[in-house]
């Protein structure tokens, strides 16, 4: 009876010990809410808070023919929800169900020679030591949001409590009027925006 009742005991604490470790599954109900949470680790798509062990069902998966991002390292990743399935139609597109995530991640190598060993994940925090980004920047989004996350642009200008300035094509034309209306005090100024700029007619300039 005392053998049978701490086998018993033993089984209860190796199945709880079990759950306790277990990683708590991805966040449907987030994925799916109105708005989004305060903080990216409320999603759990990563075990880690580095994002770098994918939660289960947060598949890798690289591409054919990946666009040049200056050099950095991409990690990129998608999440299916449970009984939903991608389908692929015969015009090259995929067609994804409700609740799928797309997940990319950049970084670069200490040496690029060896690009898997030291590998340092960009972050958006970096922007604001490294530029640096002061408190309330008015930034004009000249660089577009899907090249490289906007470098993290997106993160590091709503954590200095700064105003995002949208453009739905690089223009001079809009690019000057928006400088002068909105006080823009950041851009980020790639040489072919900037030879744009440069370039425009004079009618198309503003002084600020």
């Amino acid at each position: 009876m005392i053998r049978t009742l701490i086998a018993a005991c033993a089984a209860l604490l190796c199945a709880a010990s079990a759950t306790a470790q277990a990683p708590a599954p991805v966040n449907d109900a987030a994925i799916m809410a109105a708005r989004p949470p305060a903080v990216l680790s409320a999603y759990r798509l990563f075990r880690d808070a580095g994002a770098r062990d994918p939660n289960a069902r947060v598949t890798p998966y690289d591409l054919n023919t990946a666009l040049y991002s200056d050099g950095a390292l991409k990690f990129r990743y998608v999440y299916i929800p449970a009984g939903a399935q991608a389908q692929y139609n015969h015009d090259g597109v995929f067609e994804f169900p409700v609740g799928t995530v797309l997940i990319k991640t950049f970084a670069f190598a200490a040496d690029m020679r060896r690009p898997t060993e030291n590998v340092r994940f960009l972050e958006s925090m970096g922007n604001i030591a490294v530029w640096p980004l002061p408190a309330k920047p008015v930034y004009l989004w000249t660089l577009p949001l899907f090249h490289c996350n906007g470098w993290c642009f997106g993160w590091s200008v709503v954590a200095m409590g700064g105003t995002h300035v949208c453009l739905r094509a690089v223009d001079p034309a809009a690019i000057f009027p928006l400088i002068v209306e909105h006080g823009v005090t950041h851009m980020c100024g790639a040489p072919t925006v900037l030879s744009m700029l440069v370039n425009a007619p004079d009618e198309q300039k503003r002084k600020f």
